[in-house]
């Protein structure tokens, strides 16, 4: 089983847990820059690490980590499991359609690819993502996980491709005629709901709110 982490601080705090598995981050800023050709080909991250440069960001450490992230993914395939933290907000829900266009791609086998990603959680009113969550806190998601089916990393796909896609208009594709498991249901902009009745989603508005150039 491995764990793949957005962010830093929550998987700081999950390693800490008796989640039984191996846990790793995949975060990246999908939300800043140029995303061409869904980010299929090298010369679109060079594109990306060069934007990426106004923001302090040197250039080549982009690419190392993106590099350090491929071999996450690719190595990924061969566990049983594949454990998705993500979060609420458009940060997270941009790699998230990233990382499920990615999954969707390729021949699971076996290997089954569930998701974490709570919209609210217990005591908590004010709620604002995994990071601030307390080891023990962290360890009761773990049995909420949902497994992702085929549908819903169809849907993922055309949102990705809306997402990358130099037309800000959301396209015809329905988003919100499929959700995706999580703890519990989400609020503001998350796409994302474990009640599984047919809602609008944020993914809608993504290609909309990412800055380009």
């Amino acid at each position: 089983m491995i764990h793949l982490v957005a962010g830093d601080s929550a998987l700081g705090t999950l390693k800490e847990t008796s989640v039984p598995g191996e846990k790793l981050s995949i975060d990246d800023i999908l939300m800043e820059g140029p995303i061409i050709d869904g980010l299929k080909t090298d010369e679109a991250w060079i594109a990306r690490a060069d934007y990426l440069q106004r923001f302090s960001i040197p250039k080549e450490q982009y690419l190392s980590g993106r590099l350090k992230r491929d071999r996450i993914l690719v190595d990924s395939l061969s566990h049983d499991e594949i454990v998705l933290w993500f979060e609420f907000d458009l940060h997270c829900q941009a790699n998230l359609l990233y990382y499920l266009d990615w999954y969707a791609s390729k021949d699971l086998g076996k290997t089954r690819l569930t998701l974490i990603c709570p919209g609210t959680f217990p005591g908590r009113p004010t709620f604002r993502g995994l990071g601030e969550l307390r080891r023990e806190e962290l360890e009761s998601l773990f049995p909420t996980r949902g497994e992702v089916t085929p549908d819903q990393k169809r849907v993922a796909q055309r949102a990705w491709r809306s997402f990358s896609s130099d037309d800000r208009e959301p396209s015809n594709t329905s988003f919100s005629r499929i959700v995706l498991p999580c703890h519990s249901s989400c609020r503001q902009c998350a796409p994302i709901s474990n009640d599984f009745r047919p809602q609008r989603t944020g993914w809608e508005s993504l290609a909309g709110k990412r800055s380009r150039s």
